[in-house]
């Protein structure tokens, strides 16, 4: 894992998933309402966030990696960059 990918993942799930996981649309069953309520309120300050750096010239993929994974609270959005991160490694070993 390099800052690159990284943010380039980071980047899919601002535009394509970051909504979902706010409106909890992939609700784990298993998972307490306290905590898919804590989840939910730490994805909505990571779109802020992203929001924020996505208005900035650089956007999000110019951003400083360290203070940017710093800034990320939600689990949620952390697991879904990761999952990005692998199908874009598997994508690129079939190849």
């Amino acid at each position: 894992m390099d800052a690159t990918e990284f943010k380039k993942a980071l980047k899919k799930v601002y535009d394509n998933d970051l909504d979902k996981i706010i409106a909890q649309k992939y609700r784990d069953w298993t998972k307490p309402a306290k905590y898919l309520a804590q989840e939910k309120k730490r994805a909505k300050r990571d779109k802020e966030v992203l929001d924020y750096l996505a208005s900035q010239e650089y956007g999000i993929e110019g951003a400083h990696f360290v203070p940017l994974l710093m800034e990320l609270r939600s689990t949620e959005v952390l697991k879904n960059v990761i999952c990005y991160m692998i199908n874009e490694k598997k994508g690129d070993k079939e190849e």
